[in-house]
């Protein structure tokens, strides 16, 4: 046996007779107290969610290796701790992403419309976090479409509607909005007003066409006649000459894109009327 080997089963019969044992034997009844007894297994104290997103107390049960342990694992200590300092509590629905830690209120640096002028929006709101600037989403995306489009806070955004018959403003005159008017676009009080100021334009053009045409200022575009251009289809084809042939020969004396099929029915009503003389 080696000295090694010795000191080892040395230093363990010293230790066993600390507890009261005899070598070989089982413990004296009157050390049997100061053996410590086996921990009971105890449900743990850490917070959990169940299905429906609340934070109930951990369901697990352990045996704990000391007497002090009240969590049954590392990662449970850590996670309740963490949402503990987050100001979580039992009986909360978890909403992820939402932070409920206090922050002090402050003012939204959105854009609103107030009086048909651009104004910083100020409205109060707890924020999430420190960064957070705007009280909602839209408010942010407001006031970065609207500096897209070169606005700034004290410009004016009032307008009258595009109809220049409108009556829906107060005491009957002309509609004024509060709107942001976009380049080259025109803002209605609603559909009628935009569908009576198209009608009102269409006919406006229709009577500048006419006036032109009175004036001889402007011609109407046409056709050559029809009697024409069947006598000389029905010319070229008493020469013997295909339809493609003739189809060319038309495109270069008329200067016109017409079909075959075209070119057949214009000789159909060419012979049906010399029949009819």
């Amino acid at each position: 046996m080696s000295r090694k080997t010795r000191t080892e089963k040395a230093r363990l019969r010293d230790r066993a007779l600390s507890f009261g044992w005899e070598t070989g034997l089982q413990p004296q009844a009157s050390t049997e107290s100061a053996i410590a007894e086996k921990p009971e297994s105890r449900r743990c104290a850490g917070m959990a969610l169940d299905r429906k997103h609340k934070f109930v107390q951990c369901p697990k049960t352990f045996t704990p290796s000391r007497s002090t342990q009240v969590y049954h694992s590392h990662d449970c200590y850590l996670q309740t701790w963490r949402w503990k300092g987050q100001h979580h509590i039992l009986g909360e629905v978890y909403v992820r992403g939402r932070h409920v830690k206090p922050h002090a209120p402050k003012a939204c640096k959105g854009w609103t419309v107030r009086d048909g002028v651009i104004i910083e929006c100020a409205e109060q709101f707890t924020p999430d976090n420190t960064r957070q600037k705007y009280h909602s989403p839209a408010c942010l995306f407001q006031a970065r479409r609207w500096r897209s489009i070169d606005l700034h806070v004290g410009d004016s955004v009032r307008t009258k509607c595009a109809y220049r018959k409108c009556k829906k403003g107060p005491g009957g005159a002309e509609g004024i909005l509060d709107r942001i008017r976009r380049r080259d676009s025109d803002h209605f009080c609603d559909g009628r007003c935009n569908a009576a100021e198209r009608r009102c334009r269409e006919a406006d053009r229709v009577a500048k066409i006419e006036a032109q045409l009175a004036q001889g200022v402007r011609t109407m575009p046409h056709r050559p006649p029809e009697d024409k251009r069947a006598a000389r289809v029905n010319q070229l084809r008493k020469q013997g000459l295909t339809w493609k042939v003739i189809h060319h020969r038309i495109q270069q004396e008329f200067k016109t894109f017409t079909s075959l099929n075209a070119l057949q029915t214009l000789l159909k009503r060419y012979l049906e009327r010399q029949k009819a003389a």
